[in-house]
């Protein structure tokens, strides 16, 4: 089972990340409350396609963002497949990086410590409405 704030694999029968702490069975209670009472408020405003390392492996899938979080969604036809939710209040830092030669990195930077490396283009568009977001 893989972490979705981290992206790193645990045993399957784990209740939480061995690195990051994250809930693995479940989404945090109080999150899902304020989405299911103000649903009007969480919808999709653009999406991006993209990859997402995990470990070692770029995940290709696409990144949905909402008004209250970021959802990316593998591809089927990858190694590791799901999703990974990301709540903006959650964010502390988005920032350029780069990935091998070209510049098309975003890192985004969570209050528990775990980092989140996807690859997209036009990541300049993506990374000012992070920043946006950022509480």
């Amino acid at each position: 089972m893989y972490c979705n704030m981290c992206g790193v694999e645990n045993p399957n029968d784990s209740n939480y990340c061995k690195e990051c702490g994250a809930n693995l069975q479940g989404k945090d209670s109080n999150k899902q409350s304020v989405l299911d009472v103000n649903s009007n408020s969480d919808r999709e405003l653009f999406a991006k396609a993209a990859n997402l390392f995990r470990g070692i492996e770029a995940v290709g899938g696409k990144i949905y963002f909402y008004d209250n979080r970021l959802i990316f969604k593998s591809h089927s036809f990858n190694i590791q497949t799901g999703e990974t939710t990301i709540y903006y209040s959650d964010i502390v830092l988005v920032e350029k990086v780069r990935t091998g030669i070209v510049p098309n990195g975003m890192l985004v930077t969570l209050r528990n410590g775990a980092k989140h490396r996807f690859v997209l283009w036009n990541r300049s568009e993506a990374i000012n409405f992070l920043n946006s977001k950022i509480v």
